[in-house]
């Protein structure tokens, strides 16, 4: 993985693992099952979200080092001239990546948005499920985590 996909990894994993602990910790009424369980689950959900992060890294710039990705992605998305010659082959094979990714089939893209979605209706299905049932403090988790995933749903690529 990339330092971009560990980075990707570590700040979707700590308000999850975070989150989670705390539900746990509250409902359980345990510390350390609430430490536990956030730290599993921060963990592992981190992992899975820098991996298919860093399947996203398309193209050359899998191998630069995190400036120079910057620095190439920034020129082809912004049709600006590299500032060093030798990033020159990265920007045309990133930009030959992105024109082929572009031609996937409608199906795929967008694909995120729509689990996303459904997380964002979920999550606030359940929200409301425990505070109708009483349980403010699962609601309240369930409501930081509908808002979550609704910026995760803002952030990812539209359908068309």
């Amino acid at each position: 993985m990339t330092s971009t996909a560990w980075g990707v990894g570590l700040l979707s994993g700590a308000p999850f693992g975070t989150l989670t602990g705390i539900r746990t910790g509250f409902v359980e009424h345990s510390v350390l099952g609430g430490l536990v369980v956030g730290l599993l689950g921060g963990a592992i959900f981190g992992a899975v979200m820098g991996l298919v992060f860093g399947r996203r890294l398309i193209g050359a710039v899998q191998d630069l080092s995190p400036p120079d990705r910057t620095t190439v992605m920034r020129a082809v998305r912004k049709g600006q001239a590299v500032p060093e010659r030798r990033l020159a082959p990265a920007v045309i094979d990133y930009a030959e990546s992105l024109r082929q990714e572009s031609r996937r089939p409608l199906e795929t893209k967008g694909g995120n948005r729509l689990v996303l979605g459904a997380l964002v209706v979920l999550s606030a299905g359940l929200a409301i499920a425990e505070g109708l049932g009483g349980d403010w403090i699962g609601a309240a988790g369930h409501s930081m985590l509908t808002v979550l995933w609704l910026v995760l749903v803002l952030l990812s690529p539209p359908l068309a």
